[in-house]
């Protein structure tokens, strides 16, 4: 981008950092959240139409790369042999997510983080899950 539109490299940064938090902080609350009470009924719906019953979200996780870090690296270092963040998503049948997460670093392998995360207590209780 540095390139493209003539300008530093702590610009770009500057600039995304902005992007970022106004999205973080604006329009997460908008667009990304969890189902109503109304709605889940509708999501299950959804769902059950390719197979599974009483499912509200489909989770996935992936590793972004990110450069080595000057502390606790191994931190971020993840079994696919690279530094990494997770990114954690949750998406209804329509494909728009209900939940994203990206604050874990690599070197946490995804099933060990699943208990933190908001949704494992909206959902599940010892008897379901």
């Amino acid at each position: 981008m540095e390139i493209r539109f003539n300008v530093s490299k702590s610009t770009v940064f500057h600039c995304l950092h902005k992007i970022v938090t106004v999205i973080l902080s604006d329009l997460c609350k908008t667009y990304i959240k969890w189902s109503s009470l109304h709605e889940r009924p509708l999501v299950a719906d959804g769902f059950s139409k390719y197979g599974p019953e009483n499912v509200l979200g489909i989770i996935d996780g992936c590793h972004m790369p990110i450069k080595k870090p000057r502390k606790y690296a191994m931190d971020y270092f993840n079994r696919k042999k690279f530094y990494s963040v997770v990114l954690q998503g949750v998406c209804k049948h329509e494909l728009t997510f209900t939940d994203v997460d990206v604050r874990w670093s690599g070197g946490v392998m995804m099933p060990a983080f699943l208990g933190l995360l908001e949704f494992f207590y909206l959902f599940c209780s010892s008897a379901s899950c």
